[in-house]
């Protein structure tokens, strides 16, 4: 929330959000969670807490992000109390879905609150789904169903998609953590999925980088550069129809809204100068590299990784780590997800510097807390996040409007991308 006089100067909240996909692995919406401060273990809404809880999902509305034209639905838990009292209320109907616990004991009165919320145009999706015959009226209200995808076998899992069989709602599944179980609950019937299953690569053997993929990566040769050749550099991308499109379609799109029209990359790094540029060029390419069939959230949460890391390690007073660096530490941290290779075969056609190639393979190396530090966030486990901003010596603060603002970064990008 704000410190200054009511406008938004940071926010103590901190915050993960995770995607959910449809059965097209499609981003559906965001789960957000979030706490008020690092040495709470988890947030408890409140009346007094709704603003900062706006804020944060304000990072998340951006009808941009949606797949389609509809606004991005954003997944808010929220207390039994909190329900009772109709607090969601005070959110946008269209993109907020309301998360409830299931109960232990089933009370009337929030049965009724349920009714009501949904009546004013919300979802309401009732986690930890049970199938308990008592809870009837209750299921009957919920739009989804979410069960434990991580926790439950497979007997109990098809004990509970029966159960939901006999109510209208969509069934979601959570902690999907690998792509075999994803697939399995497809099978079943599942609708929707939370979980880190989509960055998980699937080994294809023999599989070879292309020569237009390779071509592409060579271009990250030219980008590590830091006094380019810009004849040469803006000769390759103009070869690249695509790749020279959407960057000067993108800087002449409303994020930048430059007086004149820009029309060469040489103008472009006049104008914006070249680590601006040059981090732009790398998104647009890794974006455009993405084979068909795979998702477009591995680029985007690349990005927000990406500007995250670099934020962080540049709000060190004493940076042991560049935040150019780190900033491609978190660009290239799926790359293995989208290619379905190795990550040491891909790194191979990039030109790396060897600590944070190591990073990336798994192996020792001081870049490897960075990429805790961004799968903290991701995941919500707060408390080995608390640990790793120690060792880095990090601000809780600064780092939770880091990745605000990485969020913010990521969303001005993709945004555009959908109507070029």
């Amino acid at each position: 929330m704000s410190h200054d006089h009511g406008e938004i100067t940071y926010t103590p909240t901190v915050f993960a959000r995770q995607p959910i996909f449809d059965g097209d692995e499609r981003v559906w919406g965001y789960d957000l969670f979030y706490r008020d401060s690092p040495e709470a273990e988890a947030a408890v809404i409140t009346d007094g807490q709704m603003a900062t809880l706006t804020v944060a999902a304000n990072a998340f509305s951006h009808s941009e992000r949606a797949p389609s034209r509809d606004e991005t639905r954003v997944m808010l838990s929220f207390t039994e109390e909190a329900v009772i009292e109709e607090l969601p209320l005070v959110l946008p109907s269209k993109s907020t879905v309301v998360k409830l616990r299931e109960p232990d004991v089933l009370l009337p009165e929030l049965v009724e609150a349920v009714r009501r919320i949904r009546a004013e145009g919300f979802l309401v999706a009732l986690d930890d789904f049970s199938a308990h015959p008592g809870f009837t009226p209750l299921y009957r209200q919920a739009d989804i169903l979410i069960i434990d995808a991580l926790e439950k076998d497979g007997f109990e899992v098809k004990r509970l998609l029966s159960g939901a069989a006999a109510f209208p709602a969509k069934v979601m599944a959570k902690r999907v953590e690998e792509r075999s179980r994803y697939e399995t609950l497809r099978k079943l019937g599942v609708s929707l999925y939370q979980g880190f299953f989509i960055q998980k690569p699937t080994v294809v053997p023999g599989r070879k980088l292309s020569s237009n993929e390779a071509s592409r990566l060579n271009l990250f040769r030219i980008l590590q550069r830091d006094e380019p050749d810009f004849n040469e550099l803006a000769a390759l991308i103009q070869t690249d129809v695509s790749i020279s499109f959407r960057l000067l379609s993108f800087l002449n799109s409303a994020t930048f809204s430059f007086p004149q029209k820009v029309h060469s990359i040489k103008q472009a790094i006049v104008i914006l100068g070249w680590n601006k540029v040059r981090n732009w060029l790398r998104l647009i390419i890794l974006t455009d590299m993405l084979p068909p069939g795979k998702s477009s959230e591995l680029p985007y949460l690349s990005a927000i990784r990406g500007k995250f890391l670099e934020k962080a390690g540049a709000s060190r007073s004493d940076p042991a780590q560049e935040p150019a660096s780190l900033f491609l530490l978190g660009l290239f941290s799926l790359l293995d997800a989208m290619f379905d290779m190795p990550m040491e075969e891909i790194l191979e056609s990039l030109p790396l510097e060897t600590a944070i190639a190591d990073a990336l393979c798994g192996r020792e190396s001081p870049y490897v807390l960075w990429i805790d530090l961004a799968k903290c966030f991701e995941s919500g486990n707060w408390e080995r996040l608390d640990v790793t901003m120690e060792e880095l010596g990090l601000d809780p603060l600064v780092v939770a409007r880091c990745y605000y603002d990485s969020l913010l970064w990521a969303n001005s990008f993709f945004g555009f991308r959908t109507e070029t």
